[in-house]
């Protein structure tokens, strides 16, 4: 349902395109190599990500990694410099805040 919501808040955003969408974490790498995507969109039950998903952010194409948290209220956005922004209350402004700027960059 999550997901849904997501693409639904993401849906007709000029600075947000949608290029995939996999079942299995190991078939990210693939699909980040194939549509060159920036920014990945991970649902973490944890605040921190798991070592799999770490794995995302070191090895090529390096991209941006958005968690949301099962709760579906707060989330954090990692980029390769290994800097963390939290993003205290999700919301569509500050989604696509912190995606927008930080795709920009």
């Amino acid at each position: 349902m999550l997901r849904d919501l997501v693409k639904a808040l993401f849906a007709g955003r000029h600075e947000v395109e949608f290029v995939g969408e996999v079942e299995h974490a190991d078939e990210l790498l693939p699909a980040l190599a194939k549509t060159e995507a920036n920014v990945v969109l991970v649902g973490v039950r944890e605040e921190a990500l798991s070592p799999g998903e770490a794995r995302i952010l070191r090895e090529p194409p390096h991209v941006r990694v958005l968690t949301i948290r099962d709760d579906g209220r707060t989330g954090d956005l990692y980029r390769v410099d290994a800097v963390r922004v939290p993003i205290e209350e999700l919301s569509a402004d500050t989604l696509l805040g912190a995606v927008g700027v930080e795709a920009a960059r």
